[in-house]
């Protein structure tokens, strides 16, 4: 490695950045021999001197040694300013003899080049990384190195008195000696002890250096290649030197996640171990061509077999976190890839499965031995401990909040001087969260609103012009307001917040008016505008988390420009001025509230003492919390659900999952479970012993009634009370609960539509029922009990299929009209044009009428829940004698709503199995669904379908009940969803032989020979003709 030169003004010929091994001297070699005992003396301390010189107070005591290091140091920098002198980079690293920091520390404010390096740095955002270390130790030995580096570009340097006349060239020149070689990797022989430290210390002093204007290039020397290629550091690395075997699954994935709007890393990660799973395939088979490969089974090790050999990382030893729980993610999404190469890869050619649906059921399984099960595995804030945490919060400024680092800025006052003032960002972040149940990611991403036209006042409840200094700045670019405030509804408009980013990629509008929650939000803005105001929004790529350039632009494109609500002031590490909180800062002020929670608990509770938190022993500080802040949004979902609001409106709008799965993981009964459901519910011994309680219920007196029966008003319960023998008469048992009017006032069943008082007594005006006549779960004069429990469990699972029904048709419909929408626009032909538009128009007229469809389905669900839970209640509730009448109303803020997580299959197998006993749980589509998914796996099986008997339709459904009864009782929930896509088979499963004995049984006689097997059954629907040959 060359050095720069320049001429003094002797005419000595001068080294401008020395890049060497070894110090540059221009003296005689006498002066030389002496200063090289000076640069020996004061780098070969020990460190136990090191240490005793550092400390505060050392002048007093050791005022001698330090004197004389300053008159080695004085020395130095003037044999470095007359140019006789320059230093080797190697004394700045931790290899050898070094600088102390207290040495680096008196350079830097000794020398020109030193304090204009030290603050340009700093305005660069050098320094920024330090502050987010949650270890003192560690920001210590970050600012050790930082000072240490920065002293060695001073020293290392002749002839510059201004970092402003450092080239980007001689700045990479001096950083190159600390690569290797071929300038890929850090040189780990200069750090033997924290290596790590070093490297980051290096590579956040390259990038500061590239955000100088005309520097950018000195970024290119801040990664750190792997040295072994097959870790394929990023996906950018992956396409630009993917091996030959390689590039067609690397095509494969591109126009796979064409296709997918979310962002999340998790994607390429899972496709990088697929590729390195490949890789040790392809040293035995060749792997080049993806069907030939899949065309026949994969011998070698399975991609769960290959993922227990990594090695685990620093997140999977964290308490809580296991290996087996990251293993589901990257199985599932391989699953999804490999589908997708099934289907599109070679359409009319059967490949084998890249990865199987057992290696996720086996994963599932050993997750479910560590106890993480199919349970969210963030832990939600507990109950007792919501109303102290959200008083903690709500302290601000004079309170815990005020006494943070975290939530202290230093900002531009009205005077133009800078001044320390609380900075509300972090506590009313988490405040939000406490009501709103989003990911921190997507809270943090929430645009104020500045750049809107109007704005929202949660004061005046009114919508009114923008008078800040960015109004209208979305409509001069053409864009739609993307303010948190969004008005939602037509008959009845309501304000609720808009949430512009999601995990798949869709915003969304949350239907709640919350006004606590916009009055927090709207102070905050005032906040932003009056002390850390920006001029233009936030691009995606400078406000999403550990962005990196190999995201896909076309996703990033998709994401919206903002001014963000949650920005702090200043700029962040990579200069953004008004960037969001880090994913660091937001986890460390999380620790600290858990922290303060622990300590105020135990103080106001001694003999409760509760340990939320670990400590770290060295610094006092929390270091890891047992709740995370995803934990606080499942609590989050859990509280809006007991609140009444309709689980599709959680799960498809607000929890923003893909998959209903997910937001109801939190109950989770397995497949034996629902066959003991079923088997129950067939008895008819049971439906006896519902109408025997029935008639009890009508000879019980007021007292007694009152503590066995529940509604969703507090009228029906007063009324049926009140009634006598002759009018109880009348009750109708509807098989989940009875109608104390026989059906006679289904026209008054519904809301109150208005109040009125005739001489002293109600007469108020009610609607009908929602949904028509004889709905009864939706009716207020319903009444039901603990002795319609099972029914009613059953009966709100049939409301949660047709929910989910529903909402597949919304989904489908919303395509078409998206379609059509697309070719209106490209569309010339008038004629078309006009038909086009009336496509539109019924798509939006069906849309409408699908949408109240699901509004009142997910009411349904949400009283069907309330009315178990209400029930359940009494059951186990001692009533007090001397407090009789305590009827037990459920009320929507009161109750506790449970939603269970079952499969399609298990959920179609309980409505088929107890329809024959309750005609009330007759469904066509679950009954269809069901018989389909059963002749499925018996032909993947080599059986003959049962829907091809010639067997009367009482026995075909035995039969059916009899194969289904099985697959609950030997099937895994993962093995059921393997035996639906064909990945498995009945006689992979325990006592197989017993099947076809059970189905013979069943049709008792059928004409059909069960061992038979006529063949594919053409795109896997039967008609009657095939049926009956």
């Amino acid at each position: 490695m060359g050095e720069s030169l320049m001429s003094s003004s002797d005419g000595r010929c001068v080294d401008r950045i020395n890049s060497t091994e070894h110090n540059i001297y221009h003296l005689s070699e006498v002066a030389k021999l002496a200063i090289a005992g000076l640069i020996d003396e004061i780098t070969n301390l020990d460190s136990t001197t090191r240490i005793m010189l550092a400390k505060p107070g050392a002048e007093a005591r050791h005022g001698a040694a330090l004197r004389r290091q300053n008159q080695i140091l004085v020395t130095l920098i003037r044999e470095r300013e007359e140019g006789n002198l320059i230093l080797s980079p190697r004394l700045f690293s931790n290899e050898g003899h070094r600088f102390s920091r207290r040495n680096c520390e008196f350079i830097i404010k000794s020398t020109a080049l030193g304090r204009s390096l030290d603050a340009l740095l700093e305005n660069n955002g050098f320094y920024n990384f330090i502050d987010e270390q949650k270890s003192s130790d560690t920001r210590t030995k970050y600012i050790t190195i930082c000072k240490m580096l920065v002293t060695s570009i001073v020293m290392c340097s002749s002839g510059i008195n201004d970092a402003a006349d450092i080239s980007c060239d001689e700045f990479i020149q001096w950083l190159s000696f600390f690569r290797n070689i071929n300038l890929s990797r850090w040189r780990s022989d200069l750090w033997p002890k924290g290596s790590g430290f070093g490297f980051r210390c290096l590579k956040e002093l390259a990038l500061a250096w590239s955000r100088i204007p005309g520097h950018s290039k000195a970024a290119s020397l801040s990664t750190q290649a792997r040295s072994d290629s097959q870790n394929y550091r990023n996906m950018k690395y992956l396409r630009e030197n993917a091996p030959s075997h390689l590039v067609a699954w690397i095509t494969l994935y591109d126009r796979w996640m064409h296709g997918i709007p979310s962002l999340a890393a998790s994607y390429d990660q899972t496709f990088k171990y697929i590729c390195r799973w490949l890789d040790s395939i392809h040293k035995f088979r060749d792997v080049s061509d993806p069907v030939e490969f899949l065309s026949i089974p994969n011998d070698r090790a399975s991609f769960l077999e290959f993922l227990k050999t990594l090695p685990p990382s620093n997140r999977n030893k964290t308490p809580g976190d296991n290996i087996p729980g990251a293993w589901i993610g990257h199985i599932s999404r391989a699953i999804l890839f490999s589908d997708f190469i099934e289907l599109n890869a070679a359409p009319t050619v059967r490949l084998w499965p890249l990865v199987e649906q057992r290696d996720l059921a086996a994963a599932q399984g050993q997750s479910s031995s560590l106890g993480s099960g199919l349970e969210v595995s963030a832990r939600p804030l507990p109950s007792y401990l919501y109303d102290l945490v959200k008083s903690i919060l709500l302290e601000g400024e004079n309170g815990w909040p005020g006494s943070l680092t975290a939530c202290q800025s230093v900002v531009i006052g009205p005077s133009n001087k800078a001044e320390s003032i609380y900075c509300p960002v972090l506590p009313t972040l988490y405040l939000m969260l406490f009501d709103l149940p989003l990911r921190v990611g997507q809270a943090k991403r929430m645009d104020s609103g500045e750049g809107d036209t109007n704005c929202f006042d949660p004061i005046s409840l009114q919508w009114t012009p923008n008078t800040g200094i960015n109004a209208g700045y979305w409509g001069i670019q053409g864009r739609s307001d993307g303010g948190f405030a969004r008005s939602t509804g037509t008959e009845r408009p309501i304000t609720g917040f808009f949430v512009n980013t999601n995990k798949t990629g869709r915003p969304y509008t949350i239907p709640w008016e919350n006004l606590d929650q916009h009055r927090s939000l709207y102070s905050l803005r005032k906040w932003q505008e009056e002390y850390n105001s920006i001029s233009i929004p936030l691009t995606p790529k400078q406000y999403i988390d550990r962005i990196t350039d190999t995201d896909d632009d076309n996703k990033l494109s998709r994401l919206p420009h903002i001014f963000p609500l949650f920005r702090l002031p200043g700029a962040n590490k990579e200069g953004v001025r008004g960037a969001i909180p880090s994913a660091t800062k937001t986890t460390d002020f999380w620790q600290l509230l858990m922290g303060e929670t622990e300590l105020r608990w135990n103080a106001l509770h001694p003999e409760h003492q509760i340990k939320i938190v670990d400590w770290n022993v060295t610094s006092g500080r929390p270091q890891s919390a047992r709740y995370t802040p995803h934990g606080l949004r499942t609590a989050g979902i859990t509280r809006l659900l007991e609140q009444g609001v309709p689980f599709e409106v959680v799960s498809k709008l607000i929890a923003g999952h893909m998959s209903w799965i997910m937001t109801a993981r939190y109950f989770n009964p397995d497949p034996f479970k629902i066959h003991q459901m079923i088997e129950e519910a067939s008895r008819s011994a049971n439906a006896e012993r519902v109408q025997r309680r029935f008639h009890e219920l009508r000879t019980l007196g007021r007292d007694e009634l009152a503590k066995r029966t529940t509604s969703l008003a507090p009228d029906a319960i007063e009324a049926a009370v009140a009634m006598d023998a002759t009018d109880r008469a009348l009750w109708n048992n509807i098989g989940y609960g009875f109608c104390p009017w026989d059906g006679s006032r289904c026209h008054d069943g519904g809301d109150c539509l208005r109040k009125n008082t005739v001489r002293g007594k109600r007469k108020n005006v009610y609607a009908p029922v929602p949904g028509g006549n004889y709905n009864c779960i939706m009716c207020r004069h319903f009444v039901t009990g603990p002795d319609w429990i099972d029914e009613l469990e059953l009966y709100g699972t049939l409301l949660t299929r047709r929910m989910t029904n529903k909402s597949d048709e919304i989904k489908n419909n919303d395509t078409i009209l998206e379609k059509h929408n697309i070719s209106l626009r490209i569309e010339r032909d008038d004629l078309v044009r006009t038909e086009i538009e009336r496509e539109i128009k019924a798509c939006s007229n069906r849309q409408f009428k699908l949408n109240s469809e699901a509004e009142l389905l997910g009411n349904a669900v949400m009283n069907a829940h309330k009315l178990l839970e209400g029930s359940k209640i009494l059951k186990d509730l001692r009533v007090n004698e001397a407090d009789p009448g305590n009827a037990l109303i459920v009320r929507d803020r009161d109750s506790i709503v449970e939603f269970v997580a079952i499969s399609g299959f298990e959920q179609a197998a309980l409505v088929f199995g107890t329809a024959e006993i309750h005609h009330w749980m007759q469904d066509d589509e679950a009954t269809a669904t069901f018989e389909r998914s059963i002749d499925w796996i018996l032909h993947n099986s080599g059986l003959a379908p049962i829907a091809f008997s010639t067997g009367n339709i009482k026995f075909r459904k035995a039969a059916y009940r009899a194969v289904g009864g099985y697959i609950l009782s030997n099937c895994s929930r993962g093995e059921i969803v393997a035996l639906e896509d064909r990945k498995l088979r009945l006689q992979d499963l325990p006592e197989y032989g017993r099947v076809e004995e059970m189905i013979r049984k069943a049709l008792s006689g059928a004409a059909l020979a069960i061992g038979d097997h006529p063949g594919p059954i053409p795109n896997g629907i039967l008609t009657a003709a095939e049926a009956e040959s």
